[in-house]
């Protein structure tokens, strides 16, 4: 991909049950026109998604051109805990770093540059996990993106080595958890609070997701994602209909098209400041916990 345009950039597309949502991020891909598109798609999970999920499949892969297209078409269902990862194993047998895109996440144009300028820059760096045209809210910055802890999923790209460390059963998690680990990623309680319980969750198998591993899998190699100052990509999949995301408990900000040439950050070194207004404002460990906390005392003064 060195020295290639935007379209170089191979783009796996997950899909399951959402033509409509799926149409909309075909029209933009159709526009760009990426030169190899890999999509993946789950099976339905009851006999009345067969129709819809059948419909989806056939909007992903009906784009013309000379775009090269693979298809990962499963008859039974995963679910996000197994389809996402053994999707991304799939494509990465393949390319050696792409992007990676859901059935409604639509993407501005620019994203596709972004992302190609960036995995370009940062390839050989193994502190880069990634990047992302998600976006960051709070304060601003100067430059065209930033370092996160956060991987933000929404409209991402990576590479297959870095993939490679994802951990899937967090394996060292229970060990990590007794020896207060999450303690020496941030010295603020509601963080730690937060996401032991989050971790706890997901390594007993209580929460249907593969991404919660990955921001794990960060945590734990200490690798950031670039995070585009703006939002590129919009989730219009969320409400009715949606399997996970129901109700976003912030606004997601415009769309805004990247600038160019970008301005990169003149060192690999995660912006803390954002990372805490995140903390707070994304993931809401505070409130989080309060709620938490008045769940269970009023369990308690019922009992």
């Amino acid at each position: 991909m060195r020295g290639g345009d935007a379209t170089d950039v191979p783009v796996l597309l997950l899909v399951y049950r959402r033509p409509e949502t799926t149409q909309k991020v075909l029209d933009v891909l159709r526009h760009v026109r990426p030169s190899r598109l890999y999509v993946a798609a789950d099976g339905p999970r009851t006999p009345d998604d067969t129709a819809s999920c059948a419909k989806a499949r056939e909007v992903a892969t009906n784009i013309q051109g000379s775009t090269h297209i693979q298809t990962l078409f499963r008859d039974a269902h995963l679910g996000l805990r197994r389809g996402v990862p053994e999707a991304l194993d799939w494509f990465f047998q393949y390319e050696s770093a792409g992007i990676i895109l859901e059935d409604d996440v639509v993407p501005d144009p620019t994203f596709f540059q972004f992302v190609r300028e960036v995995l370009d820059r940062y390839r050989d760096d193994k502190r880069v996990a990634g990047v992302s045209g998600n976006g960051r809210g709070g304060p601003s910055i100067e430059d065209s993106y930033t370092f996160s802890r956060y991987p933000h999923i929404w409209g991402w790209a990576t590479w297959a080595d870095r993939w490679e460390l994802y951990d899937q059963e967090m394996s060292d998690w229970p060990r990590l958890r007794d020896e207060g680990w999450l303690r020496s990623l941030s010295p603020h309680r509601d963080f730690e609070r937060y996401w032991r319980h989050i971790f706890n969750d997901t390594h007993g198998g209580g929460i249907d997701t593969w991404a919660y591993q990955w921001v794990y899998t960060c945590f734990v190699h200490r690798i950031v994602t670039a995070v585009s100052d703006r939002a590129l990509v919009h989730n219009v999949g969320t409400g009715i209909g949606a399997t996970h995301t129901l109700r976003l408990p912030y606004r997601q900000p415009d769309v805004t098209a990247m600038s160019f040439p970008l301005q990169h950050p003149p060192k690999v070194s995660r912006d803390q400041l954002l990372d805490r207004w995140e903390d707070l404002h994304i993931h809401q460990t505070r409130r989080t916990l309060w709620r938490r906390f008045r769940t269970s005392t009023r369990a308690k003064l019922r009992t």
